[in-house]
């Protein structure tokens, strides 16, 4: 992240600062990827859990 940042404000030709962009959009669009497959394993656990509580009944504590 550092050296894209570093890139865009020492390169002067466009082409270098469209590359260092990329490389930045591409990182974060890793992370939101990392992100929303933490939500949907969490979303379909619940709803697991949701289907084995109405189709058991409650559970015993």
């Amino acid at each position: 992240m550092l050296h894209s940042f570093r890139r865009l404000t020492t390169g002067k030709s466009i082409s270098s600062t469209k590359i260092a962009l990329i490389s930045c959009l591409y990182g974060l669009g890793e992370r939101y990827l990392l992100l929303l497959k933490r939500i949907l394993l969490a979303v379909i656990r619940f709803t697991l859990q949701r289907l084995c509580l109405k189709t058991h009944g409650q559970p015993q504590r």
